[in-house]
């Protein structure tokens, strides 16, 4: 059987058969199958006599432009016998459209190479780059999106095959914590977006900036060695076929917290746009921690005067409603015989937030430590903007540049009241944390946190600053083996980190109980540490900042590779070799002001194969095996202590950590019986050597420490099953003529995993990997009718229950239960350049649990098991309207 090769670039709206003369009339039109009337994707289409030529797109259509008079239009497919429409009369300024029906022919045609345009942002796009890959993967477009209540990619990401979301924004990936994978925009690296563990948070990223994303499931010599989940792939936004300009603009509301009271600390002018402004930041000139410790009592107490006085809580009526707004734009235009192309977008989310949060600690035989109540308001603003561009000289040549920017800040007020049943004490605290977290092209990123210590009245700051430069080239060489046509790749990549991190903590105390005014305890908060507070009978700052809280390190990773891709009748192999050269340092100090040096050199090989067998033209078998590694972050290796006032724990790195090894296969079958459908099962097994976990432990008063270490080893095994049908078989049972309309998909996971614990000091209870669920469930069902504009959507999730924090001695592993998650979404469009839609998010409004099992009998029992935490976020609506100009 012959075959046809689809190339898909960039940008390329048409193929070029020579240089097109001036238009001033249109021939369009459309492509189906005689049989299914199913659209045809890359269906040649040219003046028959001339070079004026194009191809049709995902959705089957074409355009050519020619002056006026008559035409014989020649139409060919591979597959299919040819046709020619004659004697087709264009006039001047008008489109003749025309329809097109092929009929499948028994004769094989010659091979054909199609140059063609790949809407990336329509789902059956997605699904036949799916197909086409020499790696397992799975996706989803932005026109799926746009049809989820999901304003962030973390929560888009918990749609894809195989995949779940924790903490709301860090993805697991088959069972895999968010430290086996690894995240890159526009195949780009990018870095940890945290500052205490080895992960990327996918709440960064607004959702409507995405053209598409994927989870490459299995790796090939030019694809990174770090991972063994998945490697999840961020794609912008692409160049337009024409110019447009769009305008969304939304709101909604939450059930918990809409028109509500809520309370609050003080705030910066230019919170709104989710950066501080100063306002909580130290005040300038304020001295170093080496230089504050040396300063006399009265010099303290100067110092203390100065600093921002932001402790006050206010209580306010009527939470705002929530905002959402988008500004797109984008067009081609020739210049000279070139062709340059643009594409922008401004997004902007402001929520507001109230959690109800009871949480608990208990000791290993079940007795409570503590009862709290947090009440937790928060105001989150995601906002982001692209602007990417374009040179096209040819149809094989162009220069792009990309460039991203996004904001994610978070300004918490948390009102804790309860029982410190340890210490026998009523509990009443409060916190004021903010968070902005920034990200710009390169990967700069830049964190600033403000907190109260759980036990007395303080301040805590910290800056991480990170750099990430990369460079890599690839060269493809064509070359025939035994005679058929096979290509050879190989490269080479840099990448260069630098980390400088650095944390203050002040906290206030009483200088001299003996003369010390104690009314003072029974002020206001906002009133406590005021300046005329301050001196010999009240209060100053003392710097308690520990010599671990700073650390410089950088990393150095060389690679480069060779690749076979060859195609053999109904096979292709894609195999080869990448090696990995890392180097990492790390310098720091412990407690104690010793000198904690990482010095690291690990040289990696990391075989891969990829076989893919057509077994039809619409169905592929799949098999891979391949090596890959996890390395320690720098986080997991500095001796840094932070301190979680939410769930009272403390973190800090281990410089013993070592590296991961993983044997990874993967078999699957995969069946694309139309456009946009899909039916697949995966089956894939790894082996750890050298798992690194994260592990919690009693740290005493009431508080837990974790910190991070490697098991022996590990296996993961699991299967993954995918479905997106339409409904239109059913009008041979039911008949009734929407049924086309309808399209039901989803997909399930079942996962096992066990770890070698053998080599642990103090090892705990049989159990799974850190963040693996046994089950994970999604599913959905799509309406949407072209010609009255309607659609609807109805999304659900659940997950198997999982491991949150892995326990150790004297302390049990804590879970998170399983929660039903359903949202539901009604469209209506309207003169085909406007939209409204109503989007009802988590309906059910489900507690999130997390619990010590302490029966052992697999669920949460609330009369048995000890509850750490129980979190209430309400359910949201929202309304929006978008249109296009």
């Amino acid at each position: 059987m012959k075959r046809i090769t689809i190339a898909l670039l960039l940008i390329l709206s048409q193929v070029a058969f020579g240089r097109q003369a001036s238009a001033s009339g249109t021939i369009s039109g459309r492509v189906v199958d005689k049989g299914s009337n199913e659209t045809l994707i890359g269906v040649t289409v040219w003046i028959d006599g001339s070079t004026n030529g194009t191809s049709t797109d995902i959705d089957g259509k074409f355009n050519l432009n020619v002056p006026p008079g008559k035409y014989n239009v020649a139409v060919k497919y591979f597959g299919y016998n040819p046709k020619t429409l004659e004697n087709i009369e264009v006039k001047e300024n008008e489109t003749h459209e025309v329809s097109v029906v092929l009929e499948p022919s028994v004769q094989q045609l010659t091979e054909v190479t199609i140059v063609a345009d790949m809407k990336r942002e329509i789902a059956s796009s997605v699904l036949l780059m799916q197909k086409r890959s020499a790696v397992v993967q799975d996706g989803i477009s932005s026109e799926s999106i746009k049809k989820t209540p999901d304003k962030n990619t973390g929560e888009v990401l918990k749609r894809v095959s195989g995949a779940s979301l924790q903490e709301g924004k860090f993805v697991i990936v088959r069972g895999l914590s968010d430290r086996y994978n690894l995240a890159m925009l526009n195949n780009t690296i990018l870095p940890s977006s945290e500052p205490d563990r080895k992960a990327f948070s996918f709440d960064l990223f607004p959702s409507a900036l995405l053209d598409n994303l994927f989870i490459l499931k299995t790796a090939s010599p030019d694809l990174p060695g770090e991972f063994a989940g998945g490697i999840i792939q961020l794609n912008t936004k692409d160049i337009p076929d024409k110019g447009f300009i769009g305008l969304t603009v939304g709101t909604g509301m939450n059930t918990n917290s809409t028109f509500k009271n809520y309370s609050t600390g003080p705030t910066g002018k230019t919170d709104w746009i989710g950066v501080d402004d100063g306002t909580r930041a130290l005040p300038d000139g304020f001295p170093s921690s080496a230089e504050y410790k040396k300063m006399t009592q009265a010099q303290k107490f100067d110092y203390s005067k100065q600093v921002t006085n932001d402790w006050g809580v206010q209580t306010k009526d009527n939470s705002p409603i929530n905002t959402n707004l988008q500004l797109s734009f984008g067009d081609q235009m020739n210049v000279g015989k070139s062709k340059f192309g643009y594409i922008g977008a401004l997004t902007y989310n402001r929520t507001a937030k109230t959690q109800s949060v009871a949480r608990g600690d208990f000791d290993f035989d079940g007795s409570a430590r503590y009862d709290y109540l947090d009440e937790q308001y928060s105001d989150n603003v995601l906002a982001g903007g692209i602007l990417n561009m374009t040179m096209k000289f040819s149809d094989n040549n162009k220069i792009s540049l990309k460039n991203y920017l996004s904001v994610n800040s978070e300004n918490a007020t948390i009102m804790r009241t309860g029982d410190d049943i340890e210490l026998q004490q009523e509990k009443q605290s409060n916190a004021l944390q903010y968070t902005s977290n920034v990200l710009f092209n390169s990967q700069l990123a830049g964190e600033l946190f403000g907190s109260a210590s759980p036990n007395y009245a303080g301040k805590f700051y910290s800056s991480l600053d990170e750099k990430i430069y990369n460079a890599g080239v690839d060269f493809s060489v064509p070359v025939k083996i035994f005679k058929k046509n096979a290509t050879v790749k190989f490269g080479g990549s840099e990448q260069y980190k630098d980390r400088t991190f650095d944390a203050r903590v002040l906290g206030y105390v009483i200088p001299n109980p003996g003369t010390f005014n104690y009314n003072l305890l029974v002020s206001s908060q906002d009133t406590l540490f005021s300046e005329n507070h301050i001196g010999t009978k009240g209060f100053r700052l003392d710097d308690i900042t520990n010599p671990s809280d700073h650390y410089t390190a950088h990393s150095n990773l060389h690679a480069g590779y060779v690749m076979m891709d060859n195609s053999i009748n109904k096979w292709r192999i894609v195999w080869g070799v990448r090696v990995e050269n890392f180097i990492q340092k790390l310098n720091s100090f412990g407690y104690s002001n010793d000198t904690i040096q990482v010095d690291r050199n690990y040289l990696n090989v990391l075989p891969s194969v990829n076989f893919t067998y057509a077994l039809t033209e619409k169905t592929n078998l799949r098999a891979s095996a391949f090596q890959s590694v996890s390395r320690p972050e720098f986080r997991e290796l500095a001796p840094f202590s932070f301190y979680d006032f939410n769930t009272s724990t403390s973190i800090q790195g281990n410089e013993e950590l070592s590296l991961t090894k993983i044997n990874n296969f993967d078999l699957r079958f995969e069946n694309y019986p139309t456009v946009g459908e899909i039916y697949s099962v995966s089956f894939f097994y790894k082996k750890f050597i050298d798992p690194i976990e994260q592990i919690v432990e009693s740290s005493g008063a009431g508080s837990r420490s974790v910190t991070y270490t490697n098991a022996l080893g590990a296996t993961n095994v699991g299967v993954e099953a995918e479905v997106r049908r339409k409904l239109d078989f059913m009008d041979g049972m039911l008949s009734w003529k929407y049924w086309s309309k309808f399209t039901i998909y989803g997909n399930v996971a079942l996962i096992k995993s066990t770890v070698d614990k053998s080599n642990y000091l103090r090892a705990t209870e049989d159990r799974p990997m850190q963040g693996q669920s046994p089950y994970i469930i999604n599913g959905g069902l799509m309406f949407n009718d072209a010609l009255s504009g309607f659609g609807f959507n109805v999304v659900y999730n659940r997950i198997g229950r999982r491991i949150f924090q892995v326990g150790n001695e004297g302390y049990l592993s804590i879970y998170e239960a399983p929660r039903n998650l359903l949202d539901l979404q009604l469209s209506k469009t309207f003169m085909k350049v406007g939209e409204v839609k109503f989007t009802i998010g988590d309906i059910f409004n489900n507690a999130s649990v997390f619990y010590q099992d302490q029966n052992d009998n697999g669920k949460y029992e609330a009369g048995s098991d000890s509850r750490i935490a129980s979190i209430t976020s309400g359910t949201n609506y929202s309304l929006s309207f978008s249109y296009k100009f």
